[in-house]
């Protein structure tokens, strides 16, 4: 389990930097510690170490999302920002990767096309947030934002 879930962060590290130079820069102490300090709800011991491993907003690559619906999850890269500058939300990003759920109008604004509920640790965040203030304050200890979808 601690080895699919280092490599989960390595994973994820990849994703936002485009390499695994910050986890591979943690001694074998930390990488040990950061575990066990997790496991064993020592958390303020475990954030010391993970923000090590911390982003600048401006220079994350791709977002580490993780949608799970009922029968599968999906994982594609996801980008911080539109290619106008403009923050992605989090309608956009479903928009994008599950079409038959949502609808991108040509104002931007996102519709369901489908009911669904949408959860993030238990609650359901506007479709207008943006994806990187969700992952930034919403990841799992292993990175990822995980975005649930439950048919309504």
């Amino acid at each position: 389990m601690r080895s699919h879930w280092i490599n989960t962060m390595k994973e994820a590290s990849y994703l936002k930097h485009g390499d695994v130079k910050k986890m591979n820069s943690l001694t074998v102490a930390e990488t040990q510690d950061i575990w066990e300090f997790f496991v064993n709800n020592k958390f303020d011991a475990f954030w010391k170490i993970n923000e090590k491993l911390a982003s600048d907003k401006d220079t994350i690559r791709y977002v580490p999302v993780r949608i799970c619906k009922q029968d599968r999850f999906l994982q594609e890269p996801v980008l911080p920002k539109l290619e106008n500058g403009q923050e992605e939300t989090l309608g956009g990003v479903l928009a994008k990767q599950v079409g038959q759920y949502f609808h991108q109008t040509e104002d931007g604004s996102v519709q369901t096309t489908s009911p669904c509920k949408i959860l993030v640790h238990g609650i359901s965040p506007p479709l207008e947030t943006p994806i990187l203030w969700l992952s930034q304050n919403m990841s799992h200890s292993d990175g990822f934002l995980y975005i649930i979808l439950l048919p309504s």
